[in-house]
């Protein structure tokens, strides 16, 4: 990839908190996976992802 010369800040997981809202994140998905909706079994109604940073730390991800 070439270097367009903008400087992106890579946020750790670590530096994740509940009022931080503008992040940027360089992860590996280690395990993916989903879940049916509670109300239609047949859709799926939530998305599990884990993610590791070079740092080795983990992130419990759930998107509806």
């Amino acid at each position: 990839m070439a270097n367009s010369g903008i400087y992106v800040k890579m946020t750790k997981i670590s530096e994740i908190t509940g009022r931080k809202i503008d992040f940027q994140l360089r992860v590996r998905v280690i395990n993916l996976w989903s879940t049916p909706d509670r109300a239609n079994p047949r859709e799926e109604g939530a998305l599990h992802m884990i993610f590791l940073d070079k740092d080795v730390e983990k992130l419990d991800l759930i998107t509806a």
